[in-house]
Formats: structure tokens, sequence, C-alpha cells
């Protein structure tokens, strides 16, 4: 039995593509059963052999280190005016991973030049202090961390490796891979980039195709894009649509790709079947039944706004009923006809008529909003959890469940399964945050929510949008990149400033300078290439009152006029059958037969003097006839 080498990706989505790729292929081979491949992510990798060792010292999460970051820089905040405490610990923490990925010297006369790198060098050293008190590691340190551990042998030495993915090898990988190939391992590094004269072959071959497409706005693009996508799709065939701005594209594509691919879908609010998977996901916080949980949780007193006590006792989220009952209906007009803002938890009983079920959900506010004493993250998630659970939050999800073949389909439970986990990091900051009150608690349970991506779970499909970075390695049949203006490709850079100005330009290090993004897009676009015979790259020429050019990288392709592919959208077909028939009727009728001979013989009999006068004067015409 062949056995198939340890499979290392840049990303998640890479991981999940080539497994889709490997499934493929066996059941074309006729396979009906076959073992799964060793495919994962290198972060995913490092992280499950690093737990398995039982280590003595804990990994991490990215939330406890930025607590840690934000703790320390709060104590140090009265030597810096520092507007926004979670940007400024974001920003020090991806510094502080750069000081290890890329080998970065931590030298005192180099930091010396600024007050932010003064600081970050100030932040850092307390952190590190920090790190061996918890016996605890960042995760930017685990790559060196599980090297240690093989040397050590508390980690076994895989016996291949084969990276995909990795546009380039930064010092910490570099030293990782060749002290795994120092000790045996056989590293097979597939760079995704070809070399000049793959390019050139690829270029001057004429069963490849690449064409640059305009179009007026954003919107149009997306348009046209899905429906090339439909032209296009087949099942088994690979189509890929990467965006280097994603976030600016991302609901326009999934409106038009669903309304075209499955033009029902607009009937329907489940995105269970859409044949397609869109790499950036929205924060759960922006999920509704998640975002009328905190807005409960977060209130402050006793007091409470009309339009969010109304939001609760309308929701089926709540185990309200949909559309209200009478006696629901009634409570909101009186409410509205009273034009209240705020409504008294303690006066409420005695104002308005008591219903059984908002009874409960206003004693269980007053019990929430009256804790005042400092509790432990960990006990502070098992109060809310219970508050919520005391008021029917998050309702009955069966109906949800019968709608779908499997519940783990659900949105609603898949939701309510992210806001557990979400639980779960509030929990992990026990050690780190101490006691807390109830509005800390919820401030940073808040934050959790809005850094934790959220997308339903759906199966991997042939047609994938990524963005840039995610679309390292990834092979298909069809491409079309959006996007493409000079704005855009190459980017502007954004170097961190907690790094010197001499470091950043010594070390290259990312979106440190224009070179270096200049670089980057260029290698992107080189792989891109090489990515599928046929490329569309396309661009928006007006962004609100800006005007748009094609990005100077591109301008060597020939661009081509929109083919105007048919619309299956539901609103195209009806226009289709309301077109109208074109007639023209002709300015002049001749006369029939039966009227020649009529007038020669007898003549105009009638109607003569009418018409003469409505000629002449209609208000004549009227009077005498």
């Amino acid at each position: 039995m062949t056995v198939h080498p340890l499979t290392l990706t840049v990303n998640a989505r890479l991981a999940r593509w080539l497994l889709l790729e490997q499934d493929d292929l066996r059941k074309k081979a006729g396979g009906s059963a076959w073992e799964t491949s060793q495919i994962l992510s290198l972060s995913s990798w490092l992280r499950n052999v690093w737990l398995e060792s039982w280590p003595k010292q804990y990994l991490l999460s990215p939330l406890q280190s930025e607590k840690i970051w934000e703790e320390i820089i709060a104590r140090d905040s009265t030597h810096l005016d520092i507007l926004h405490l979670q940007g400024v610990a974001v920003s020090t923490s991806q510094a502080f991973s750069l000081i290890y990925e890329y080998r970065l010297p931590l030298n005192q006369k180099l930091y010396d030049q600024t007050v932010e790198s003064r600081a970050f060098l100030r932040w850092t050293k307390q952190y590190q202090s920090r790190l061996v008190t918890l016996k605890a590691l960042d995760p930017c340190m685990l790559m060196d961390a599980v090297k240690n551990s093989i040397q050590d042998g508390n980690i076994p030495l895989p016996h291949s490796l084969r990276l995909k993915g990795f546009e380039e090898q930064n010092p910490q990988l570099k030293y990782f891979l060749s002290f795994l190939q120092d000790k045996g391992t056989q590293v097979e590094f597939l760079s995704p980039l070809p070399d000049s004269e793959t390019l050139a072959k690829k270029l001057d071959d004429k069963n490849s195709s690449i064409i640059i497409r305009e179009y007026e706005h954003r919107q149009s693009e997306a348009g046209a894009c899905a429906r090339w996508v439909r032209s296009k799709f087949y099942p088994g065939k690979r189509i890929g649509i990467v965006v280097p701005e994603l976030e600016k594209y991302r609901a326009l594509l999934k409106r038009e790709l669903a309304t075209e691919l499955v033009p029902e879908s607009i009937f329907n609010l489940s995105n269970q079947n859409l044949p397609f998977n869109i790499s950036l996901s929205s924060p759960l916080s922006q999920e509704p039944m998640v975002k009328l949980a905190l807005n409960l949780l977060t209130i402050k007193s006793s007091n409470v706004p009309v339009s969010t006590f109304l939001s609760v006792i309308q929701s089926t989220i709540f185990g309200f009923k949909f559309p209200p009952g009478k006696e629901i209906s009634e409570l909101e007009r009186k409410l509205k006809r009273k034009r209240l803002l705020t409504i008294s938890l303690e006066h409420f009983n005695s104002r308005f008529e008591t219903i059984p079920q908002v009874y409960k959900l206003v004693e269980g506010l007053k019990s929430w909003v009256s804790i005042n004493n400092k509790l432990m993250p960990g006990k502070w998630a098992e109060e809310l959890s219970q508050f919520l659970k005391n008021i029917r939050w998050p309702g009955t999800m069966t109906s949800t469940i019968q709608n779908n073949n499997q519940s783990i389909l659900s949105k609603r439970h898949q939701a309510f399964e992210a806001w557990k986990d979400c639980l779960n990091q509030l929990c992990s900051l026990n050690q780190i945050l101490g006691p807390i009150t109830r509005l800390e608690a919820l401030n940073h349970l808040t934050h959790i929510t809005q850094i934790k991506a959220f997308q339903t779970k759906t199966p991997e499909h042939t047609i994938q949008i990524t963005g840039l970075l995610e679309s390292s390695g990834m092979k298909y049949d069809h491409l079309w990149v959006m996007g493409c203006q000079s704005e855009a490709l190459p980017t502007h850079p954004q170097p961190n400033p907690f790094i010197p100005y001499e470091i950043r330009t010594q070390y290259s290090i990312p979106r440190s300078n224009p070179q270096r993004e200049l670089k980057f897009a260029e290698q992107s676009l080189s792989r891109l290439i090489m990515a599928s015979p046929e490329i569309v790259f396309s661009y928006p020429l007006h962004e609100g009152d800006m005007d748009l050019e094609i990005s100077p990288l591109l301008k060597q392709f020939k661009k081509e006029v929109d083919p105007l592919y048919p619309s299956s959208q539901i609103k195209g077909q009806i226009r289709a059958l309301n077109l109208l028939t074109e007639f023209t009727e002709p300015t002049f009728l001749p006369i029939t037969d039966t009227e020649r001979i009529q007038y020669e013989d007898i003549g105009l009999s009638s109607g003569y003097r009418l018409i003469k006068d409505q000629v002449d004067c209609p208000f004549r015409a009227f009077a005498h006839h």
C-alpha cells in the first residue's frame, strides 16, 4: 500500500480544496472507499503535535495573548496618549509575531528613535516576563517550541513532509524545515510561484486565454461574473473567483451568484443549498439571534429602551410567537401610544397588563441588571447562560431542524454552537483578567463575538470565492480575478509603527514598503496566471466619484468587450416574457375599391363639414355639431 507523505498547506482553505481534489480523483478511478489523505494546514499540525505531547507550557489563544497585551498597555497608558486600546494591542501583538517569524533584533539602540518603538520594547519585556509567570507560549513561539520538543524526543520526527501554497519561507519556517531535513525528514517544498521560463511559455501558449474586461461599477462587474460562472458551470469543473479586496465584493457576489445559480433562493432565506463557498466570513455579532441576546444582556440599568424591549417580545428567538398574539400586539400599541423612549422595569407590571411570558422576562431582567458584584469571567459565562435559558433563548430549533435533512446544517444551531465557543473563550480569561464586573464581562464577550468569524458550514464546492492570499496553491479550470484596479493591485503598504524603519527595510517584512507590496503583487499575478488555462481580469471604471484604472501590472494583456452572457435570474426571465411586440403603423392608409367607387358615384355625403370645422376651430365644430 502506497504511503502518502504528510501534506501541510499555507491555510485551511487550501487543505480542504486539496482533499476535495483527492476525493474526486478517487471517484473517477472507480473507488468506493479510501483512506483520507493526511492534508491539513501547517498551523493545525503544529498545534496538534504540541498538544499531543502533553507539554509543560500551555499555548495561549490569540484572544488570551491580546488581553495580556491590553493589560500591559493599559498600565503604561499614562506615558502615552492612547485612543484605542484594542487597536494598539493588536498592532503590538503583530509586531511581536514579526520579531519571532523574521528573527528581528531587539537592540535597544534601534528602538530609541520613536516613542512607539521605545514603548514596544518596554511592553515586550513585560510580556515575556508574564509568559514565564504563566508558563505559557505565544502562538508565534509554537514552531520553535515544536522544534525543541522534537530535539528532546517528546514529539516524534515526521518521516516525510510536503508543503504547498507557501509563496515564500520566512526565516522561522526556513530554520524549522532545515532542522527537520538534518534530522532525516524528507521535505518537499512545492512553491506555487513559477520560474521565469515557465511563465514565459504560459504567456506564449495559444491554448491559454488571458483577457481584460472593464465595467462601469462593482455591481455590473459582479453581475457579469455571475453570468460567466453560470455559462461555464458544469459538474466537476473547478471555477475560481479571486478578489484582492473581497470585503468590498462579498455581499454583491453572494447575491448575484445565488440568484444566477439558484434562482429560487430569493424565496428562501437559507443559504444551505448554494453551490459555492466564500472564504470571507461575517462576525458572529451580526447574527440576529446573537445580536438580540447581546442587546438584552448589555442593558446597564432597570430602564430598558422601548425598541430593544419590543424586538425581544416579537422574536421567536426568545420563545414568543410570530406573528405576535393579541395580548402582545395590544401591549405594543399601548407602548407606542405613550411614546416612551425607555421602560422602567420596576414599574412595568403596575403600569401594564401582566402577560405571563412578559412578566417572566421582566423579572429575569430585573434580577440580571441588579447584579453588581465582581465575578470571574467563567462565572459570568454561567450566569448569563442561565439568564438566557430562563427567558427561553435561543427559542426552539425544532422547526429549523425539520426544514433541513441534517440538524448540523441548521444556521441557528450552528450560531448557537459558535456562541458556546465564545463563552468558552470568555472562561479562558479567568487567569488573565481575574474578577470583573458584569459590564466588563459583557464588553469582553461582545469583543469576542465581533472577532469570531461565523459562516454556515456547507459541503466543499467546486466554485470558490477567495481573497488573493487564500488562493495560493489552488488550481482551476476557469478563473476570474475581480477588482484589479491600480488602487488594489498592488496594495498600499501598511508598516507596523512599532517596528523601527531600519529594521523594516533591512529585513523586508510584509506590508513594510511599496517595493515589498509590488513584489508580492507580481508574485501573486504570476501564480494566478499559472493557476488556470482561462483567466479573466476585470475592474470597475468608477467607485463613487473616483475614476479607476486597470493595474499597471496588467496593461500588457488585451481588453475584450463583455459578451453579455444570458441571465438566469427570475427577474430577467419575467422581463423576457413581457417584451412588447414592436408595431409600426403606416402613415398613409390606401382607400379600398369600394370606397373609391362610392366616392366617385355619390361623393362625400356627410362628415365633411364636421372635419372642416374641427380643423378650423374645435369650439365652432362643438357648437355646430
